[in-house]
Formats: C-alpha cells, structure tokens, sequence
C-alpha cells in the first residue's frame, strides 16, 4: 500500500486503522487497485475476517479481489481437504475457486462437473462462468462434444 493512498484514505475517513479502512473501501466506493493495495497490506487473519464480515454485501468485482488477495497464491489449500467436507462446503469452496483464474483451478472445476451430485456439478458450472474466458474456451468446446457425462455441465 502506498503512502500516499494511506494519507488519503486517511482524511477522507478519518480512520488510521489499515483494516477498517480496507472495509471501507470494500463497501465502499473504494477503486480496484486501491482495495487490493490496503488488503496486500493487512495479514492474512484481518483479510479473513473481511471476508467473514463483508462477503454477502461485496458486488462481484469486489468478492473477485478479496479472494485473490487471499488465496491466489495458496489456492491449493482451497483444494486441499475438499472430499472430505460437507456438500455445503464443498460448494462454498467451490465458489471461492471461481474467482481465482489459474489453469490448474479450471481443472480442478471439470472434474468436479462430472460429480454424481447434482449441487456439486452446477456450483462447478457456475464457478467456470467466472473464469477468464480464453481459459475456458477449449474446455468448453470439449464439453459440447462429449457424451452423456456431461449433459447436466452442457444444459447449464
């Protein structure tokens, strides 16, 4: 985070604590760069209680950048212990991942589309929508000339 950006988020709330004004940036008005700036800034349990705390009120866009901020470079933890979660988390997880744009994560996505439940394989589809669209390309060309097993992924 930058000097500068700190000073101004500064008088213009009044706040000098770096998480609270990470928060109001988040539901705020706060600028792309300048949110993830102050969330590189805080440590990992302060982004994580922004996201306990923020998430159900973040646009997209927003809920993009905190994910990122937290596990684009630890996604794998988001992959970690997945079989062993309930659906609920799995599908939670499963959002998450949407978010981050990594080949190995599309990967990941289109095994879990091939899942017998039925939740597991539409929270994957709708997790793949997020991606960035010249990593998703090939894999949904596959899909459309694939078999059955991927009916549900191709009516989605």
């Amino acid at each position: 985070m930058s000097w500068t950006s700190w000073v101004k988020n500064f008088l213009k709330t009044g706040k000098v604590n770096g998480y609270e004004q990470a928060k109001n940036l988040l539901l705020g008005e706060g600028k792309e760069e300048e949110i993830a700036s102050f969330l590189d800034f805080l440590p990992r349990e302060e982004q994580e209680k922004l996201f306990t705390e923020c998430w159900t009120q973040l646009s997209e866009p927003k809920k993009r950048i905190l994910v990122n901020s937290i596990y684009r470079n630890d996604w794998q933890a988001l992959t970690k212990d997945y079989d062993e979660l309930t659906e609920l988390e799995q599908i939670k997880r499963l959002e998450l991942l949407g978010y981050i744009s990594v080949p190995d994560v599309i990967d990941f996505l289109l095994e879990k589309m091939k899942s017998k439940k039925e939740a597991i394989r539409l929270s994957a589809c709708g997790a793949l929508k997020k991606q960035e669209p010249e990593l998703i390309l090939e894999p949904i060309l596959k899909a459309l000339t694939q078999p059955d097993e991927w009916l549900p992924s191709r009516v989605f």
